[in-house]
């Protein structure tokens, strides 16, 4: 057996779909092109970077510049395992013995899946998109607008893939 067998995630999940195909995709466009708008400016980098900010947007820690790299490898190590992890759909634990679907056990399982693989589509390029915006905000932005706009948008973009499948499994009952 292939360790990344996309037959078992199929019959678990049921087909792919294109929206999970460009999930597979997406995520590793967005971190190639931030590393190379990152190495290309370089050199337009100030040595100093805002790395923390409070709410108001007052800069609360300064890093070296080097410090973004730290963070692409730890997107990179998140990007991998959320890929790693939808290989292996036996592992998700999603509760499909959920006693309040009105399909049968077979339908409910193969559904409820899919779902936990599309919660897992939205978080590998809600994670992107998150890691792509606080590199490039880190290394070119202003230091109060950081904190500003970085504020806002890390709880949404983790909380709106959350939001979504819990209504997803709600709407399904």
């Amino acid at each position: 057996m292939r360790i990344f067998d996309r037959s078992r995630v199929e019959s678990y999940c049921g087909p792919t779909t294109v929206y999970q195909m460009i999930s597979q995709i997406l995520p590793w466009v967005i971190f190639f092109v931030t590393v190379i708008v990152l190495i290309v400016r370089w050199e337009s980098i100030p040595e100093q970077i805002p790395m923390k900010t409070d709410f108001r947007g007052n800069v609360t820690d300064w890093e070296d510049k080097r410090s973004l790299i730290w963070l692409g490898v730890i997107y990179l190590i998140i990007n991998l395992t959320l890929w790693i992890t939808e290989y292996f759909p036996g592992t998700w634990n999603n509760g499909v013995h959920i006693g309040f679907s009105r399909m049968n056990k077979q339908n409910s399982s193969v559904h409820t899946y899919r779902l936990t693989r599309d919660f897992l589509c939205d978080l590998r390029i809600s994670m992107a998109v998150l890691f792509s915006l606080s590199l490039l905000w880190s290394a070119f932005g202003s230091a109060g607008y950081l904190g500003s706009v970085l504020g806002i948008t890390v709880p949404a973009l983790i909380l709106i893939p959350l939001a979504r499948y819990l209504l997803r499994l709600y709407v399904f009952r």
